[in-house]
């Protein structure tokens, strides 16, 4: 556990003072939802609105020669029910009724050349009925004329979370044939918090029309996305 205060004093002391930051540059909106599924189950539904910048790469520790630097903030909320919500107790073994709010602070690094990046990520959060999850969970019933859940009164009680995440991507490969880009990028991450403590391994697979060059020339002014 001495190794939870050590992390975020090295992501605070990685993020310069207010003054130095450059205003939002991008919004992005995240929405996810059962809804296409057609009942509640786990994980119900997630949405994060999330502002980022431009930042400074000498104002940052040398860990990583980064041509560039970004950092962001995030705030989102994220609902979670058992799979029968016809009841108000689900039974033993049932996952339970929960919220989760919180507001996450990262950097964001890359290196144009070796197209390598990292980031670092530090997330203070609330689990339990002050999240809101109960009246936002009821408010898209209503709206949706679906049946509404019984087992909000058993949700966890009120809990502080705190995370931290470190990540490390390499692109592997970036092509464009016929009018279409693509590119494959190899990702390891890690993550020690009281809501999530793992690591993991993966890649990831982008094609489509103008896919992003995040190891380009950087885009100017502002942008917004919906995902």
């Amino acid at each position: 556990m001495r190794l939870l205060p050590a992390l975020v004093l090295l992501v605070c002391s990685a993020c310069p003072a207010w003054a130095q930051v450059e205003a939002p540059t991008r919004l992005r909106l995240t929405w996810e939802n059962d809804l296409f599924a057609g009942r509640d189950a786990h994980y119900t539904n997630g949405a994060a609105l999330a502002f980022s910048g431009r930042l400074d790469p000498s104002l940052l520790p040398g860990l990583l020669d980064a041509d560039r630097a970004e950092w962001e903030l995030e705030v989102g909320q994220q609902i979670y029910t058992p799979e029968d919500t016809s009841t108000a107790d689900a039974g033993p073994g049932a996952r339970p009724y929960a919220g989760y709010a919180y507001v996450s602070l990262g950097v964001l690094r890359r290196h144009q050349r070796r197209a390598l990046a990292d980031r670092i990520r530090l997330t203070l959060g609330l689990v339990g009925p002050t999240s809101g999850a109960e009246v936002a969970h009821e408010l898209a019933h209503d709206l949706t004329g679906s049946t509404p859940a019984e087992g909000w009164a058993h949700q966890l009680r009120d809990e502080p979370t705190l995370g931290i995440r470190y990540a490390l991507s390499q692109r592997l490969a970036r092509a464009h044939a016929f009018g279409l880009d693509a590119d494959i990028t190899a990702d390891v991450e890690v993550a020690l918090g009281t809501v999530s403590t793992h690591a993991s391994a993966g890649g990831t697979l982008r094609f489509g029309l103008n896919v992003p060059d995040e190891y380009s020339a950087p885009p100017r002014g502002p942008r917004c996305a919906a995902t």
